[in-house]
């Protein structure tokens, strides 16, 4: 019998002391495995940052309370999709990229989606044009056509 084999039947049959020992050991080491989840995170996030992107999206879509999930906004993105749009609009070379809908009406699907800078994503927003609106209303007593 290997020893692969035999630690395999050691652990079925020590199944409940198992449980305890990582019950214990997590009890006792609970913010040694914290620092080290968070560095793991870290280091993960700066080797693949589209995986932040589709945790926000998945949050902003599935969230009951989130503006996005009252409006229908539903995610069709796999992570692998985003990992290709990151390489396709290179944003890997921009300041603060962040993911922009091109038709904000629409869903988050491939064909939709985009990585742009934060800055430009944050002027296109609706309620941006609505103030925008506002203020030429005010300037010149009517919008521009």
């Amino acid at each position: 019998m290997t020893h692969t084999e035999y630690m395999r039947i050691w652990s079925k049959k020590n199944k409940e002391s198992i449980k305890k020992s990582k019950k214990k050991y997590r009890a006792t080491h609970k913010k040694e495995i914290a620092e080290k989840a968070y560095l793991y995170n870290l280091k993960y996030l700066k080797v693949r940052p589209w995986y932040k992107t589709l945790m926000r999206i998945t949050t902003r879509c599935s969230g009951k309370n989130e503006p996005y999930y009252k409006k229908g906004i539903k995610n069709f993105l796999k992570l692998s999709d985003l990992k290709f749009l990151w390489f396709r609009d290179k944003a890997s070379l921009l300041k603060k990229a962040s993911i922009d809908r091109i038709n904000p009406e629409l869903d988050y699907t491939l064909e939709n989606c985009r990585y742009i800078e934060l800055s430009e994503n944050s002027r296109r927003t609706r309620r941006n044009k609505a103030i925008t609106k506002i203020k030429e209303e005010a300037i010149y007593g009517r919008g521009r056509e």
